[in-house]
């Protein structure tokens, strides 16, 4: 299947399913079960790993806003369901209403770190021509740049282009790299848009009854799935269970901070903690995006 062809089919899943979305329990499961459908898709198309990489972080976004739909005891029109599934990247049920406007700020701050990113990106790549420890020190922090520096930068253009439209979306990060914890970078910080998710579909159901603690490990593991997902339909099994071992991983990292009580610390230290921990195991979420990075560019390789 051509790549083209995995566009149309991501859109006609997502069709079909904002259609069904609505009414009784048995159409909406239908449109959800639609929407799971369209997982099948990524892994036959051809091409690049970074194709059927974003073909399938497409549709696992599909498939998680139909489930927004399914559980949502409320009716919306087709148009917000349409949009809903397809488009937004932030939960459209969620968002207000404002004048619109052109967003210049956010398309500087867009080029502020796109910039950054990409410099980072050719940084990371270039590393592979160094030898001993100072390679993998330079790949691994310039790849922890560029992936700080691209999740600024898709926020900040999806929020110009909102803007136009007149629609103020919730942000997505809150400087992470304030975080005094792994979870407080995980669960407050970082990408607030799928964590949100998480806590009302995989956490709060737990802890209401509870069971926080298996709410957390829930949630990473519900994580660590749709990450492997993703992976696995871009490059295979053994780089999807890398992809998939660094969600995992946070689990005891979070347990072993809250007996170790690194909120309580002094805030350099919780801080130096959180950035350190994450640099140490970044390699298991590094390695496989490099890969797909580089395979990518390949053929416009000098």
């Amino acid at each position: 299947m051509s790549w083209t062809a995995g566009i149309a089919a991501w859109i006609a899943v997502g069709a079909i399913a904002g259609l069904l979305l609505s009414g009784g329990p048995a159409r909406r499961w239908l449109g959800f079960s639609v929407a799971l459908a369209g997982l099948v898709a990524p892994p036959l198309v051809s091409g690049a790993p970074l194709v059927r990489y974003s073909l399938g972080l497409v549709s696992v976004l599909v498939a998680l806003r139909a489930w927004d739909l399914l559980r949502d005891r409320e009716s919306y029109p087709l148009r917000q369901r349409l949009w809903h599934v397809l488009w937004a990247l932030f939960d459209s049920r969620r968002i207000e209403r404002i004048d619109p406007n052109p967003g210049w700020e956010h398309w500087r701050s867009a080029a502020f770190t796109g910039t950054i990113s990409l410099t980072a990106c050719a940084i990371t790549l270039w590393s592979g021509t160094l030898e001993g420890p100072l390679r993998w020190g330079v790949r691994y922090g310039a790849f922890a740049v560029f992936a700080l520096a691209s999740f600024e930068t898709g926020p900040a253009l999806a929020r110009g282009i909102y803007g136009w439209l007149g629609i103020a979306p919730p942000p997505m990060h809150d400087r992470p790299f304030l975080s005094r914890s792994i979870g407080e970078f995980w669960g407050v910080r970082w990408n607030k848009v799928i964590g949100a998710w998480l806590r009302e579909y995989c956490y709060l159901p737990l802890a209401e009854r509870g069971h926080r603690r298996l709410g957390m490990i829930w949630a990473f593991v519900f994580s660590a799935l749709f990450h492997t997902y993703m992976v696995l339909v871009a490059l295979g099994w053994k780089w999807a269970a890398l992809y998939g071992a660094f969600f995992i991983a946070q689990i005891p990292l979070v347990v072993a901070e809250r007996a170790l009580g690194v909120r309580r610390w002094p805030g350099w230290a919780a801080r130096a903690w959180t950035v350190g921990v994450l640099l140490v195991v970044s390699p298991l979420f590094a390695e496989p995006m490099i890969v797909m990075i580089d395979g990518a560019i390949g053929p416009w390789r000098p």
